[in-house]
């Protein structure tokens, strides 16, 4: 690995707390309140808070990783949307359009989360890691297009 790069076994990370917390049964609630509540702490503990009293945006770009647990913030933040589309979705059979809309919307959200961690592992993290969260996003992206139902070729791509 290259020095001073960050190494993050993704796609192992993704899997171990996937079955820990709620997927190993398909409850994507629960992970998704996992994943806000390990946020949360994520954030607390490397002092990435957004403001006092009024909240401020504190947009993550690669001069403020300092650490490793800096990537975990765009992961958790793609898991948590994914999931709750994946939740939204077991419902959006009973729901209707509303609620496909807004699973559309978290997917579009989650994909936009893991082209974030992509460009940041890219800058900041080392070539497995990169290509790992390059794999990811691409999973999300074609996800989103595969729920779209418009965009075939680019689901594949």
């Amino acid at each position: 690995t290259e020095q001073g790069a960050f190494s993050l076994n993704l796609l192992q990370l993704l899997k171990k707390t996937q079955a820990q917390h709620g997927l190993r049964n398909g409850d994507y609630t629960k992970y998704r309140q996992y994943c806000a509540r390990r946020l949360r702490r994520l954030h607390k503990g490397l002092k990435f808070l957004h403001g006092r009293k009024k909240f401020e945006t504190n947009n993550l770009d690669s001069a403020k990783v300092k650490e490793e647990r800096h990537l975990h913030i765009p992961l958790l933040n793609a898991e948590r949307a994914w999931s709750f589309a994946m939740e939204l979705k077991k419902t959006s059979e009973t729901g209707g359009p509303r609620v496909r809309q807004h699973l559309v919307r978290r997917l579009r959200k989650a994909a936009r989360w893991a082209s974030e961690l992509a460009s940041l592992a890219a800058e900041v993290a080392d070539t497995r890691t990169a290509l790992e969260a390059e794999a990811y996003a691409s999973w999300m992206s074609a996800t989103l297009h595969f729920e779209q139902e418009k965009d075939w070729q680019g689901a594949l791509n």
